[in-house]
């Protein structure tokens, strides 16, 4: 007989009031649950569930006992309908079953009044449940072997402790070998610990959230489980070990994730200050069926938001581009500066036609940085986090809107601009795309190549000549922009510095001389050049600069009409104009659009970032459309 759809009660309004899920007793294999209103200030006993929803569009019927003692149905999706039927297997006696949170059923979902105020409150929910179980789906063969080896690289992280200073020494399988580990290669022990990355689990943005504010999380896969701690020694010690990449294409969107998630929870366990558009940047590779979830779902973990802070909220009312732009609105005014005006865009890509150029889009996401390093996590070092710009001196943003918020007013003037365009310097990106990886890679490295001879070409780096901006050498100029101004991890570069990397990158310099530029920008040129490369790095390890050059991924590098160089998105095109703005802490690139301009992005102009070219006196309200 078909039951009625269940009808949710309303909460009791103006308190922190919640719904939990009573699982009672019924047939094996059969499911029938109970919602009971509990308050949050009275310390109710109850566990969360972080799972992913999965498809949506097909769902289970599920009997649900109503207040008044009659059933009806409610429909879960199959992926919590799998969790709960692991649960009672794993909490047979109905006395001792954990009373649970679980958003899909505790939450009216088709009220988004109460989805707004619950989400609201999912940061104390997910603290003050006893335990997070983090349900990653059914078990498979696969996954219960990569769960049991989690236990073995925990006891072998432990040896390796007692035996440090003398492993570093011996061959690698002398070392797993020591350890109690298998060889590698010869097991899929390794692999199939690294198969739970790839979990629909760890994608999902919301589990940033819940894993970070949890007092405990249990990991759990089929029948199969282990606390997240161990789950953490036994990621870091598979890195260690240099095993935790098996496949390089295939792993990397995976693991960026995987470390994304511990070190969200690291920073929330160790009080770290942590701002709203850095949490943002850091999470934006996971997903969300609800564009609006990107920014909702990491609303509780931030620092600086709520009522006495940054006053933005969820609100499920407003479609995708008014949460959007309400956040640029909130943060600029929170913080008064321009920081999120630059924000990369994926590349290839551009935001929806009716969607302001100035409004960036969340649900997209590469790998390309922020030029002040916003994205790095609150666990580093405050000196290495952010880069401090300074191209409009200490003046702060005020920022004007217009009444359909299509149109944002900022005080600034347009300084220069670009006249040279360089090519892209292409981001490892394109590298996931491919299924032959060895030979993607060597493909990449040589569009690199030549983007970078390219450049040089542009910028007159060897011409002897002096930077009019500065003063210094051209060569001087042209590293520092390249490097976007960033001296990873204290690093000392300098000109001699650079000329080091660029004769290890391109040992033909003097074949490169002899045939002339024309040629030495060919694809023969950059494979030749390759293979070089190559053949070097068999004997001598990578000069540093080599790792300063995450800041050119996916921009371009440009020459100006008056003699700048810089670092700028790489949808720039000649006759851009740069631009300087109070509260910016970068040039702007903008493009005339009627009346009005558009945001390219920002950048790093060399010779302009400690206000040496800024003019309050000049500044004028101009409007980004």
């Amino acid at each position: 007989m078909d039951l009625p759809s269940y009808r949710y009660e309303p909460l009791t309004p103006k308190t922190p009031a919640i719904r939990l899920l009573d699982v009672l007793p019924s047939k094996p294999g059969e499911l029938c649950c109970q919602l009971n209103e509990v308050f949050l200030d009275q310390n109710p006993k109850f566990t969360t569930v972080s799972y992913c929803w999965g498809a949506t569009k097909r769902t289970i019927p599920t009997t649900f006992l109503c207040e008044n003692g009659k059933h009806a149905q409610l429909n879960i999706t199959p992926n919590l309908q799998s969790f709960l039927l692991q649960f009672i297997i794993n909490h047979p006696d109905h006395g001792t079953r954990p009373m649970l949170w679980v958003d899909a059923a505790s939450i009216n979902q088709d009220d988004n009044e109460e989805r707004s105020a619950q989400v609201a409150m999912m940061q104390d929910i997910y603290h003050k449940a006893e335990r997070v179980i983090a349900w990653l789906g059914e078990g498979t063969l696969q996954s219960d072997a990569g769960m049991a080896f989690i236990p073995q690289l925990v006891a072998a992280e432990q040896r390796a402790k007692m035996l440090d200073g003398t492993l570093s020494s011996i061959s690698t399988w002398r070392r797993l070998r020591m350890l109690g580990l298998p060889k590698e290669g010869n097991d899929d022990k390794y692999e199939a610990f690294v198969s739970l990355f790839k979990r629909e689990w760890f994608s999902r943005v919301w589990i940033i959230q819940e894993v970070a504010m949890a007092k405990e999380v249990q990991l759990t896969c089929g029948s199969q489980s282990a606390s997240w701690d161990d789950f953490v020694k036994a990621y870091f010690f598979m890195n260690t070990l240099n095993l935790i990449m098996p496949d390089p294409a295939g792993s990397t969107p995976s693991l960026i994730r995987v470390h994304g998630v511990i070190l969200s929870r690291e920073s929330r366990v160790l009080h770290h200050t942590r701002d709203l558009l850095g949490i943002l940047l850091r999470s934006r590779s996971s997903l969300a069926t609800d564009p609006r979830d990107k920014i909702f779902a990491l609303l509780g973990l931030a620092t600086n938001t709520g009522p006495d802070a940054m006053n933005f909220r969820a609100d499920y009312t407003l479609d995708v581009q008014q949460v959007y732009t309400d956040l640029v609105l909130a943060i600029i005014g929170f913080e008064q500066n321009l920081d999120i005006l630059g924000v990369p865009r994926k590349a290839n890509t551009s935001p929806p036609e009716t969607w302001p150029s100035w409004v960036p889009d969340w649900s997209t996401w590469d790998t390309t940085s922020m030029l002040n390093c916003r994205e790095r996590h609150a666990s580093y070092a405050a000196n290495d986090e952010i880069l401090v710009r300074n191209a409009a001196g200490d003046t702060r943003a005020a920022p004007q809107v217009s009444s359909d918020k299509r149109l944002l007013g900022l005080e600034g003037n347009v300084f220069d601009e670009v006249t040279n365009v360089g090519a892209i310097y292409e981001s490892d990106d394109k590298l996931l795309d491919f299924n032959v990886w060895l030979i993607a890679f060597f493909k990449f490295w040589k569009d690199c190549t030549k983007a970078l001879l390219h450049w040089e070409s542009i910028s007159e780096a060897r011409s002897g000549k002096l930077y009019p901006p500065t003063g210094e050498t051209m060569l001087d100029a042209y590293w520092q922009t390249i490097t976007g101004g960033w001296q990873v991890g204290g690093h000392e570069l300098s000109s001699s510095t650079y000329v080091k990397w660029d004769s290890y990158h391109r040992p033909a310099a003097s074949l490169r001389r002899l045939v002339g530029r024309s040629i030495a920008t060919t694809s023969a040129y950059g494979w030749l050049t390759v293979g070089l490369c190559v053949c070097k790095q068999m004997y001598r390890p990578i000069p540093e600069l080599g790792f300063d050059f995450t800041l050119a991924t996916n921009r371009r590098f440009i020459r100006s009409k008056k003699g700048f160089m810089g670092l700028v998105p790489a949808e720039t095109r000649s006759g851009d104009k740069i631009a300087l703005f109070k509260g910016g802490g970068s040039p702007l690139i903008i493009r005339a659009h009627g009346e009005n301009w558009e945001l390219v992005g920002d950048s790093y102009v060399h010779g302009m970032m400690n206000a040496e070219c800024f003019r309050e006196d000049e500044c004028h309200t101009m409007w980004l459309a």
